[in-house]
């Protein structure tokens, strides 16, 4: 850790977000999350199983849905 910078501003990956929940829009959160589900389908019904999983990890790790899970 010796030749490394540590800024003030800097923020970790998994630090928590301060959220007011009344400032979240929460229509467009869903429909953020109802369009990534419909490509995950769509790419399901193709058979586009390395496209599932890219999308899945990206649903899995989006705000929306921890938005949504936590609503």
């Amino acid at each position: 850790m010796e030749g490394r910078r540590k800024t003030e501003n800097s923020m970790r990956t998994n630090q928590r977000v301060q959220i007011d929940w009344d400032q979240v829009n929460w229509s467009q959160v869903k429909h953020q999350v109802e369009k990534i589900q419909q490509k995950i389908f769509r790419e399901a019904q193709a058979g586009n199983f390395m496209k599932v999983k890219r999308y899945q990890k990206l649903l899995a790790r989006s705000f929306s849905r921890r938005y949504i899970l936590n609503e």
